[in-house]
């Protein structure tokens, strides 16, 4: 990158700032996925873990460098880490270079994009035709913002404490503090029918393959007839006191506990894809966009606005998808080599 710089500078105009290179820690995964450039890679559960410091203690997840097997040349980094009996055991095929989140052992650091984008006290989020409709819990209110957000129409809730909001069929579905869901004409905000929530405390609602979803106090997600508000599947969520969901287009799902935590599960195993912490707590109106970018709310920001977040990527330098899974057990050591090789 220095070289690179020294053709920048001087010249007048911007100098492009330095890329990230996201090295710092090592970390076997779970995650059979092949890797792919897209912003957000599924990373799966994190077997073991280590930095580039001696490390000697109980952890049973992480590692040491072995600093007399470790070894650079002018055209390779050599680098051996080591798993003691007790630590790194499970069955991994990814290794990932990258920034380890320190407050849950499965969390990728992840960068974000912010816009304070709409009203303070913005909970929910959905998006028609590139319009955001955001509801406001504490005003009982539903608002319409154009795509630079700009407020175009602030209506009524259908209910008090309007919560989850989401469109399918042509309809937009709110969950209010009434414990029901209502069905309305987004031409002009009209009710044209409710039904009782599954459970109290109806929280997030999305819609996917022609079906309703809503998550409740009860921490159950539901699968409901749209028609009927009928019980069609339900399930405990996989994240405890989960306040909001999100489907993928692959039929994955996300969950946000309404503090820092955002996960993605494969719902077909329950495995885990993905595990972010959020730059906020309460973090909310979680929307998987067409490209399976993930966008939240935060409703509390700075400046009495309601901050748009985006996840930019995760903070990943390198990531290598070995050709078989390798299974460690408490009756054996493991050592894990990796070189980093420059070529002309």
């Amino acid at each position: 990158w220095d070289m690179k710089e020294d053709f920048f500078r001087g010249c007048p105009g911007t100098l492009p700032g330095e890329p990230g290179y996201y090295l710092n820690n090592i970390i076997l995964t779970s995650s059979t996925a092949t890797p792919q450039d897209i912003p957000l890679q599924e990373t799966g559960s994190v077997i073991g873990w280590a930095n580039k410091t001696a490390y000697s203690g109980s952890d049973v997840y992480r590692g040491t460098i072995n600093t007399s097997e470790s070894y650079a040349t002018n055209d390779k980094v050599h680098w051996v880490f080591d798993w003691p009996t007790h630590a790194g055991n499970g069955t991994f095929q990814t290794i990932i270079w990258g920034n380890k989140g320190s407050y849950d052992i499965n969390q990728i650091d992840a960068s974000y994009i912010q816009y304070p984008a709409f009203d303070y006290d913005g909970y929910y989020l959905t998006i028609i035709n590139k319009d955001y409709w955001v509801t406001y819990f504490n005003e009982d209110k539903i608002r319409q913002y154009d795509s630079n957000f700009a407020l175009l129409a602030s209506y009524n809730s259908p209910a008090n404490r309007p919560r989850g909001i989401t469109y399918g069929n042509n309809y937009l579905w709110v969950s209010c503090g009434d414990n029901k869901i209502f069905k309305m004409d987004i031409s002009n905000m009209s009710v044209i029918s409710s039904y009782s929530s599954p459970a109290t405390v109806p929280r997030g609602l999305t819609w996917h393959n022609n079906k309703l979803y809503v998550v409740c106090g009860d921490n159950k997600i539901y699968e409901l007839n749209p028609a009927t508000g009928a019980v069609v599947h339900s399930f405990t969520s996989p994240m405890e006191n989960t306040a909001d969901i999100a489907f993928d287009n692959d039929g994955n799902i996300w969950t946000a506990n309404g503090s820092y935590n955002i996960n993605r599960y494969n719902l077909n195993n329950g495995n885990l894809l993905n595990s972010l912490r959020g730059p906020y707590s309460y973090s909310l109106g979680l929307f998987s966009m067409e490209n399976n970018e993930l966008i939240f709310l935060y409703p509390m920001g700075s400046n009495r606005r309601s901050y748009l977040i985006k996840v930019k990527y995760l903070n990943i330098g390198a990531r290598t998808l070995l050709p078989q899974p390798v299974t460690k057990t408490s009756t054996n050591t493991m050592k894990v080599q990796y070189d980093f090789i420059f070529e002309d």
